[in-house]
């Protein structure tokens, strides 16, 4: 719902930053009441396979689901953290 959410609005939100912060408390929330981080533990190599290191710039929504997965335990934070940095060296070199 909350990725969907981002898709609407991503063109408004880039003119208003009042419906930015309005779609990241909406996501926060949606992200918290359907236990994300219960998810995220239960399916490690499924949730490390939706983040993608070219989606991590410009800031935006999709860095707010990632700050949320780091804060979800050590499993996921190690695993997330693990694969961003390959994906990194990939694009980038060791």
């Amino acid at each position: 719902m909350a990725h969907g959410l981002r898709h609407k609005f991503s063109c408004i939100s880039r003119k208003c930053l009042a419906i930015k912060e309005m779609v990241f408390q909406l996501q926060r929330e949606c992200y918290l009441r359907h236990n994300l981080c219960s998810a995220a533990k239960e399916n490690v190599a499924v949730m490390v396979e939706m983040i993608h290191f070219q989606d991590l710039f410009p800031k935006g929504p999709y860095v707010e689901l990632v700050n949320i997965l780091l804060s979800c335990g050590e499993e996921v934070k190690e695993a997330l953290t693990r694969s961003v940095r390959l994906q990194c060296e990939q694009n980038w070199g060791a």
